[in-house]
């Protein structure tokens, strides 16, 4: 697989949290020849199987596919676009970002924001409320009307990004990695007998409510959950614990809140094999896929690794 020229392509489609419809079919057409079965499940994520030998066991491999976002929400008077959060937790960081807001067709815009030299020391000092959360278009009210209308989506401008060493910057990245991994995986096995089922699920709702996890736990049943995610890697200032070496290998979460069996074998199937990892202590909220996971229908072994 040539990843770099897969991850543009697949920047190119949006997935906010909670709403993949618009991403499924280039995804499921990379996924072309890699299973045995592909569908979609009732809560939309991407189910895609590889059947083995032993039909009583099935392992489930998890990547989430969507990224924080938001709705437009309403249209003011002068063109600008209101819009409700989906995921996104700080407002302080979406002043002068720009988005794209998926109306009848891609439209870019802004997220605007009156300049910090005529605001009051008090208006400086004051959190972002989301009631003040505008984007501009360039639009009239009915222009923007003809074009957008309450419901439609908005995501960060898709960008990838090669910066030096051969190192990637690229808004939904965290997602992005995840389904290349799961991806090539699948194409590393793809013409091997396999002893059990493998399924591996593109899930939906890993920022707001989990729902695609959740779901296809009932489901599948599965024996066992991998699900894969990404970490921080170095940078000054912060708890080096709390940190990643990007030449060090994937991480490998250890965390109450999913139990340690499975982290365990995965750390020494790593040791056995002379495969570069690293060790993470998590707690628990901080891998909620996984958390959820853990504690749903009778409750599943379930191991995170990060890249």
């Amino acid at each position: 697989m040539h990843y770099f020229p897969t991850l543009i392509r697949l920047q190119e489609f949006p997935c906010v949290s909670g709403y993949a419809y618009g991403f499924l079919p280039p995804l499921q057409k990379l996924c072309e020849g890699l299973f045995d079965s592909v569908s979609v499940t009732p809560a939309g994520s991407l189910l895609c199987m590889r059947h083995g030998v032993d039909a009583r066991k099935t392992i489930l491999l998890d990547a989430h596919m969507d990224s924080p976002g938001f709705m437009v929400s309403m249209i003011t008077p002068n063109g600008f676009l209101k819009v409700q959060k989906i995921g996104i937790s700080d407002n302080n960081l979406l002043p002068s970002l720009d988005v794209m807001v998926y109306g009848k067709q891609p439209i870019r815009g802004v997220f605007a924001s009156k300049p910090p030299h005529i605001m009051t020391p008090e208006e400086r000092a004051k959190a972002i409320g989301d009631q003040d959360l505008l984007i501009d278009v360039g639009f009239t009210e009915a222009e923007a009307e003809e074009h957008i209308q309450i419901g439609d989506l908005v995501t960060f401008s898709p960008c990838v990004t090669l910066l030096q060493n051969g190192y990637v910057s690229a808004t939904g990245l965290s997602s992005r990695l995840g389904i290349l991994s799961l991806l090539h995986c699948a194409q590393l096995v793809q013409h091997q007998t396999l002893p059990f089922h493998v399924a591996c699920l593109f899930s939906t709702g890993y920022h707001t409510n989990n729902r695609g996890i959740s779901s296809a736990i009932y489901l599948l049943n599965p024996d066992m959950l991998i699900s894969l995610d990404a970490c921080p890697a170095a940078f000054p200032d912060i708890d080096k614990r709390l940190l990643c070496q990007t030449e060090h290998g994937p991480v490998i979460h250890v965390c109450d809140a999913h139990g340690l069996s499975l982290s365990n074998a995965l750390i020494d199937c790593a040791k056995e094999n002379g495969i570069s990892h690293q060790i993470m202590a998590s707690r628990s909220g901080v891998c909620s896929q996984s958390d959820r996971a853990f504690t749903s229908f009778e409750g599943v072994p379930t191991a995170v690794v990060s890249l």
